[in-house]
């Protein structure tokens, strides 16, 4: 029982669930409990930057991001529409999905990523470079989360 009570959160009428989505809204700020009379965790300053949420308690859910960080945020700030990630290390994007196909374009570390589909090790994402949108496949490995 203590170990429970030492590593646990107790969370009113919540659900534990695991799904990505994104933060809607830039500066979503993110708080240590599910309500804005809990501190103040930190904000989360991009605008589709990629979450996964953990638990939901009423109009909150309890998120984590790419670097780590947990903490609750309102629901209206959370977006489920298109799946995203964050890359985790300069990759290549091919043409194709394997390693050995055509080279198009590499996506520098904590680029944004929309995934559109999966196939085996990679997925088919779009990217923005230099205001230009780019598609191709890249090793879902490099990014968070992973697919």
């Amino acid at each position: 029982m203590w170990f429970c009570l030492l590593f646990s959160e107790y969370i009113p009428k919540s659900r534990i669930i695991e799904y990505p989505a994104y933060i809607k809204k830039s500066n979503a700020t993110v708080y240590k409990g599910p309500g804005k009379n809990y501190n103040i965790v930190g904000n989360i300053p991009a605008i589709l930057a990629p979450i996964k949420v953990m638990a939901e308690s009423d109009v909150w859910c309890k998120i984590v991001d790419c670097n780590g960080v947990v903490g609750w945020v309102q629901q209206i700030h959370i977006g489920t529409k298109y799946q995203r990630a964050v890359v985790l290390e300069d990759v290549d994007m091919h043409k194709r999905s394997n390693a050995s196909s055509r080279h198009i374009a590499t996506l520098k570390k904590h680029s944004t990523v929309e995934i559109k589909k999966s196939y085996g090790d990679f997925v088919f994402v779009k990217a923005y470079q230099n205001r230009k949108s780019i598609k191709g496949w890249i090793n879902k490995s490099k990014i968070w989360p992973s697919s």
